[in-house]
């Protein structure tokens, strides 16, 4: 244990006793390796790994500041030749150090951060400088070698507003339903920076994935007229961009050993990039719309943007394209006097209660949708494939005595080439098929020739006593 500041003795066995009012920087349970090597002609080699159960900082309390770190680990290793390589610390027998020539400085741990009840900050963390990578341009076989800043977050939730909102301890968490504010909650991001070693490429790329169970107010009551609630988020990126072009370009992490690049996000977990080339991805799990009575739209929806994919046709050729998907998953809407479907307490449609009888407007339930769109990195501008599948369990007006129009089962299903010369020639999804992000859901295409099929289980259309 270590103390740094006023306030703070040894009693009669030499154990650390702080008062209550001490102020400074307490240290608890930390274990150190310091290790030093000098070589002959003038070259030193240093590196240091330690583990803290807890770092805080006392006798802030009257600012309304308290700061923790839990399970605070930092490592680091450097050398004083000019341009030299570090060592490899991992491979001395003389001391416990696992410190690689690769990486530079690690740190990491779980913190815990108040301001004034105003701001909480609360998860785990990492901090993490490596070099010594050889990575591949996607779309290419060129290779370079990078150094590698990551960062990376666990669980992390922050509240601002009038709090506090977090109460309770790390292993008995409680939240106060008092509190009125701002949350984010349960986010989870993996960001790397990569930059070529070489002093003459300019070129940088970065990859990122963020999770986010919610985010939105909390303690305001909007009334039951308007809830907008959406949960499930995620957010994926890889790119960057050539030095000397300016080009796009990106990082395919398949061709690194293991098909991968793992990123520690905190004292205890990691994320692996596993993307092949550029790529974008929006998508939330779960959206709650709901206005009075009158509208009801609930579902998963995802957005993917990816370049450098390498689809094969029909014909027999492949072709590189730039893909855009859009997705939707277990969607449930309903336009007009209502309400019409029976909702569990968290918004989600009750399939096994019926629906209100005395609703009156337009429903769909439990649509499905995925589009594909392809677009050739090489030849006619305007040249593009399409593929799309939906389907729904029920699609209808509901609620009409005298008139009904609806269908029930309905699939549709599409695969086709847009401003062709040779409009037989499609994408094979048969031998590679695409998987779509649809939110809480994922669909795949997988369609072997051209295609344009509908089918509906069951329809019914009627007027009155006419029709």
């Amino acid at each position: 244990d270590l103390f740094a500041g006023v306030g703070a003795s040894l009693d009669t066995n030499n154990d650390l006793e702080v008062a209550d009012d001490a102020i400074g920087f307490l240290v608890e349970n930390a274990d150190l390796d310091l290790a030093m090597l000098r070589v002959t002609d003038g070259r030193s080699y240093t590196a240091v790994e330690a583990l803290f159960d807890t770092v805080a900082i006392r006798g802030l309390d009257g600012l309304g500041l308290d700061v923790t770190l839990g399970d605070f680990v930092i490592a680091y290793n450097s050398t004083s030749a000019l341009s030299g390589n570090r060592l490899d610390w991992s491979a001395v027998t003389e001391t416990p150090i696992s410190l690689t020539s690769s990486e530079q400085l690690q740190v990491g741990g779980q913190v815990t951060l108040t301001v004034a009840d105003f701001v909480q900050i609360r998860g785990g963390f990492a901090v993490s400088i490596f070099d010594d990578l050889t990575v591949t341009v996607a779309g290419t076989d060129i290779e370079k070698e990078v150094s590698v800043t990551s960062l990376g977050f666990e669980d992390v939730s922050v509240f601002v507003g009038a709090g506090p909102y977090f109460t309770g301890t790390a292993a008995n968490p409680t939240t106060n339903p008092d509190a009125v504010g701002f949350l984010v909650n349960n986010a989870d991001l993996a960001l790397a920076l990569f930059d070529p070693t070489s002093p003459t490429d300019t070129s940088s790329y970065y990859a990122l994935s963020a999770t986010l169970e919610s985010v939105g107010p909390v303690g305001f009551d909007f009334g039951d007229s308007v809830v907008l609630e959406a949960s499930g988020y995620r957010i994926e990126l890889n790119g960057g961009t050539n030095g000397l072009t300016q080009a796009e370009e990106a990082i395919d992490f398949t061709k690194l050993d293991g098909g991968k690049l793992t990123v520690d996000t905190g004292p205890s977990s990691s994320f692996d990039f596993e993307y092949s080339g550029a790529f974008t991805q929006l998508a939330i799990d779960h959206v709650l719309l709901i206005i009075d009575d009158f509208v009801h739209i609930a579902g998963g929806f995802a957005f993917t943007k990816q370049q450098d994919y390498e689809a094969e046709l029909t014909n027999g050729n492949t072709q590189w394209m730039d893909v855009v998907a859009f997705g939707a998953s277990n969607v449930d809407i309903f336009v007009g006097v209502g309400p019409y479907f029976e909702t569990t307490g968290d918004g989600v449609v009750d399939f096994t209660a019926d629906p209100n009888p005395d609703a009156v407007g337009v429903a769909v339930e439990s649509a499905n949708f995925a589009l594909v769109i392809m677009d050739p990195t090489s030849g006619p501008a305007d040249l593009k494939y399409m593929a799309l599948q939906a389907t729904a369990d029920f699609v209808g007006l509901v609620g009409i005595d005298d008139f009904r129009l609806a269908a029930s089962d309905i699939v549709i299903e599409y695969n086709a080439a847009l401003n062709s010369t040779t409009p037989d020639v499609v994408v094979k999804f048969s031998e590679n098929p695409y998987p779509v992000d649809a939110g809480a859901d994922e669909l795949t295409i997988n369609y072997a020739t051209k295609l344009l099929r509908a089918s509906v289980s069951s329809a019914e259309l009627r007027i009155s006593d006419y029709v």
